[in-house]
């Protein structure tokens, strides 16, 4: 899911590479004609160095010890690939460098938790959503969003703020059935643990039921918006 967004052409960097495996199948199969592994860890870094050398790859993907993009010197243009890591972590990768950071054309993240951070926090650093893909695998949701530098363009999509980032205006306007069954998912989990809260009550329980009723409303919202017939507004 990663690899497909990445524009064929480009240069990769990939920081926290663990084993190298995207760097890696990007140069083999043509996409990228050359990468940076990082890591901050030295035995992950070994890990990747080991797997390049065997896929005789040496002289086209470079490793770099580095704690984000700090010891990193990217050329202008290319791919900046942050993945498998929580969306906080990635946001203070790129807040950190901000002069290395501006230097990519394009940007690939692949948040493991905190998506809707994600999607709030990108324009606050120059950088918007050009795309993005959904993937249900091992009864987890995982989402990879290609960017760009430049302001967030208007999705065209009557839905509130909240909902829009929380589940990304590119697969909400998308509709496709990972999306819808991600949202209808979370609708089954919250309108059961409002049940159970209503049932056992408690200390705070009625705030609580507030703000799953809230979430009950959210999903019901997306659902109906996912589930229109002819993709009308």
């Amino acid at each position: 899911m990663c690899a497909g967004m990445v524009t064929p052409g480009n240069t990769l960097t990939d920081v926290g590479c663990d084993h190298a495996g995207l760097a890696i199948w990007l140069v083999e199969k043509g996409v990228c004609p050359g990468a940076v592994a990082s890591d901050v860890a030295r035995g992950p870094l070994s890990n990747a160095e080991r797997e390049i050398e065997t896929a005789g790859l040496t002289d086209r993907i470079d490793t770099v010890l580095s704690d984000g993009l700090k010891d990193l010197s990217p050329e202008r243009g290319g791919t900046l690939v942050l993945a498998g890591m929580g969306a906080a972590l990635m946001l203070k990768i790129l807040s950190d460098s901000p002069e290395k950071t501006s230097l990519f054309a394009e940007y690939v993240f692949q948040p493991q938790s905190e998506d809707e951070l994600m999607r709030r926090s990108l324009q606050g650093l120059g950088i918007r959503i050009e795309d993005e893909k959904d993937l249900y695998e091992g009864n987890k949701y995982y989402h990879a969003m290609r960017c760009t530098r430049g302001e967030a363009e208007d999705p065209g999509i009557d839905l509130p703020d909240r909902i829009l980032f929380r589940y990304g205006p590119v697969l909400l306007k998308n509709r496709g059935e990972c999306t819808k069954r991600h949202v209808r998912s979370e609708l089954l989990r919250y309108r059961k643990a409002l049940e159970e809260n209503e049932r056992n009550g408690g200390e705070d329980s009625e705030s609580r039921c507030l703000e799953l009723a809230g979430y009950v409303k959210d999903c019901e919202i997306t659902d109906a918006y996912l589930n229109q017939k002819g993709g009308e507004r």
